[in-house]
């Protein structure tokens, strides 16, 4: 059996304000009914960015050609790529991301 709590939009806010650091997204999606990307939106308009302690160059954007120019979407766009595998991360003030694998790299 399961269960799903009946959030209002200010009590979704006051959970994920009270939960962002020690829970993960879908973990706070399951408790409240909503889906990963639904939490993951309302944290990032909310200014709670998950912390990363990465450094710029960790990220496999800076190794690639499509990097240069105009190839890739992210830098045309700054909109994830489907299928890449990134955490979010707040960079200077911005949000950015470090990414580990993308589908559109070349090296």
């Amino acid at each position: 059996m399961t269960f799903t709590y009946n959030f209002t939009p200010s009590d979704t806010k006051a959970y994920i304000r009270e939960n962002w650091r020690r829970m993960t997204d879908a973990r706070m999606a399951a408790d409240m009914g909503m889906t990963e990307g639904q939490v993951k939106r309302i944290r990032q308009e909310m200014k709670l960015f998950k912390k990363d302690t990465g450094q710029r160059s960790d990220t496999l954007c800076w190794r690639c050609r499509n990097a240069k120019g105009n190839g890739c979407r992210w830098f045309r766009f700054h909109m994830p790529i489907k299928g890449w595998k990134a955490a979010l991360r707040c960079v200077d003030g911005n949000e950015s991301y470090r990414v580990r694998e993308c589908p559109e790299f070349v090296g």
